[in-house]
């Protein structure tokens, strides 16, 4: 089972959510009914992503472990991987994502695009878990792309 704890206090307009390992992520919340705009804390006026851009992170950032985990069985020399991701919400509550677009960029050398895109195919179709949770509501499309880096010479 994964557990979070969530806490909002009144007059912060953000909310703080820790996990497991303790760390905490802040993100926007309401801020006082017409007089509070987002607060002056210490992450400034953005207090962070909305909650519904969180679950994109979550998406992502789901996804290219997912990915990192199964190019590094793959032994590809990967030496980056940059995931962009659009969702489309409906316009009226309760706002649910109806599609959902991931685009990864895998950099490095020597990569096989054959393998890199199937462990694309692999992350978003069969073991994130968070994609899967999306896709009972939303369409989920995504693109490969892969960059070649020259290779490193020796000093």
């Amino acid at each position: 089972m994964k557990s979070i704890q969530l806490a909002w206090r009144p007059g912060t307009a953000r909310f703080e959510a820790a996990g497991h390992s303790g760390s905490r992520i802040a993100f926007e919340a309401p801020g006082e009914p017409g007089t509070v705009p987002l607060d002056e804390g210490p992450h400034g006026k953005a207090a962070g992503p909305s909650p519904a851009e969180l679950l994109l992170v979550a998406g992502a950032g789901c996804a290219a472990w997912d990915l990192v985990e199964i190019l590094r069985k793959q032994r590809q020399d990967v030496s980056a991987i940059d995931v962009a991701v659009d969702g489309e919400q409906q316009p009226d509550a309760p706002w649910t994502f109806r599609r959902v677009e991931l685009r990864f960029t895998v950099r490095g050398r020597g990569l096989d695009r054959r393998q890199v895109e199937r462990a694309v195919e692999l992350s978003v179709e069969r073991t994130c878990s968070v994609l899967s949770t999306i896709r009972e509501a939303a369409t989920v499309a995504y693109v490969t792309l892969v960059e070649e880096e020259p290779p490193a010479h020796d000093a």
